[in-house]
């Protein structure tokens, strides 16, 4: 008779695959590969459902990470849609209204109207760091499209000391790369990210870009409808 597996074991193999696939690369990012390698290098969550107090595990997991100085990942492995990502976002814009909030969304939309969605979290006192998205969507830069929707943040300052020019904001270009060879790494990061958005006809997207979504689907009109009746 065969069982189903079980939350733990579920969420234990989606680690692993999301792991495997920044590992192998396929991100074009090679300080994630580099990272990927690297045991206890980050701070993994797996999100079965997303409600109003996600933005406060979110809160939880960050906060956690900031201490620890590690790497967050968290993946949301039930999100499949654009539709689920607005949701997230929807909950976390609320929880940004409230005083004493670290979150910060900002939104803007490029010609082809999609929506560029940039979100922050800032710890105490310190810079605001800037939140990486990923998601299995064509809506997405391609370096982006990853088997799950992921968030990834590092919020501990800028500790990479290889980093020459300063951004007025935290991102996971600050994290630590210590014993890495860091020109060969940026070098082939460029270069294979150069290389797929080439093959993908796309720009290079913003820095802080979390996530870019197709413009929402708009439901006909009364009218509308009653004329294809």
């Amino acid at each position: 008779m065969s069982t189903s597996p079980n939350t733990a074991e579920v969420n234990e193999a989606v680690r692993k695959l999301f792991s495997r696939w920044l590992g192998h690369g396929l991100s074009g990012c090679t300080f994630a590969s580099h990272l990927a390698s690297k045991k206890d290098a980050s701070d993994v969550f797996v999100v079965d459902e997303v409600d109003d107090d996600t933005p406060a595990d979110l809160d939880t997991f960050l906060r956690a990470a900031h201490g620890r100085k590690k790497l967050l990942l968290v993946i949301f492995r039930r999100m499949r849609e654009a539709a689920h990502i607005r949701r997230l976002l929807r909950v976390i814009g609320r929880a940004s209204r409230v005083e004493g909030s670290r979150w910060t969304i900002e939104q803007a939309s490029d010609s082809e109207g999609h929506a560029l969605l940039d979100l922050f979290w800032a710890p105490p006192g310190e810079d605001r760091a800037s939140i990486v998205g990923f998601a299995p969507l064509g809506s997405m830069p391609v370096s982006r499209r990853a088997p799950f929707v992921a968030m990834v943040a590092w919020t501990a300052g800028r500790a990479n000391t290889n980093r020459t020019k300063r951004d007025s904001f935290v991102s996971v270009g600050d994290a630590p790369f210590d014993g890495a060879d860091y020109p060969t790494l940026l070098a082939s990061t460029k270069a294979q990210l150069a290389d797929m958005r080439l093959a993908a006809g796309e720009g290079k997207p913003g820095k802080t870009l979390t996530f870019r979504l197709a413009p929402s689907p708009r439901r006909p009109s009364a009218k509308t409808a009653r004329a294809e009746k």
